[in-house]
């Protein structure tokens, strides 16, 4: 019992010693001036370890989106202007339709409503996006070039700006067409080309844009309602692809 009791009265003098000295002698700061030093002496091996744990959680995140997916691919690269996509779809539905199509050259798709047109261009913009960061296609098989992704879809108003839908839709085209005098080819991804005005109106400016497209470095993926479209543009060199539904009771 005597050894126990001069064990605890030690300890005792020790923290009370410990606590004095840091209050006289600023110990909390001293010690913090000491690491942030220590630190500052060895800042490339922290920036290492800092950039090496962001690598593995990329990794990591990528593998468990990997695991989740009923089928993935990892791209290709060529240096020709077209995109294969085999079995490709989009990664947020839960039960989607696999659709595999060449692009050689500009494309235009039409279909009736619900028919999967607006999924389709996101799908394969999308992949266009996963091809180029994350080396993951939600396909079978993705073939593409290196590309910078432009994309005219689901724009919105803009109330407190005083702009319209049509006005957005403007912007966000001459965005588009804009983009593509640089260096790489630009894949454009183009939803319902201007359904914000007039049907005489939508076809002559749609024409207009896409044939500016056509000349251009880039590749042109659009939908549009407007079959009369496809008249006007027989001789610049767009496809054509038609979507069409399947209704179930």
């Amino acid at each position: 019992m005597q050894g126990v009791f001069l064990i605890s009265l030690l300890l005792c003098l020790i923290f009370r010693t410990k606590w004095m000295s840091a209050g006289a002698f600023l110990l909390d700061f001293t010690v913090y001036n000491k690491i942030i030093r220590e630190i500052g002496e060895k800042m490339d091996t922290f920036i290492w370890l800092y950039e090496l744990v962001g690598e593995l959680d990329m990794l990591i995140s990528i593998a468990s989106f990997r695991k989740s997916l009923p089928a993935f691919c990892l791209p290709d690269f060529h240096e020709e202007l077209s995109i294969e996509m085999e079995d490709i779809y989009h990664p947020l539905i839960d039960n989607p339709v696999y659709n595999s199509v060449r692009l050689y050259k500009n494309t235009i798709i039409t279909g009736s409503n619900a028919s999967g047109k607006s999924t389709f261009i996101k799908a394969a913009a999308i992949n266009e996006i996963f091809a180029q960061t994350i080396h993951t296609c939600t396909a079978r098989r993705f073939v593409l070039p290196p590309t910078y992704i432009k994309t005219s879809m689901a724009v919105r108003d803009n109330l407190m700006e005083g702009e319209s839908y049509y006005i957005r839709e403007i912007k966000s085209l001459r965005r588009t067409a804009l983009s593509t005098d640089g260096r790489l080819p630009v894949f454009c991804a183009i939803d319902e080309i201007l359904r914000g005005t007039n049907t005489i109106e939508r076809l002559a400016a749609s024409a207009s844009i896409l044939q500016y497209l056509q000349d251009k470095n880039c590749i042109v993926l659009v939908a549009t309602h407007d079959l009369e479209l496809l008249d006007m543009l027989k001789d610049s060199g767009y496809d054509n692809y038609y979507f069409s539904e399947q209704p179930e009771a």
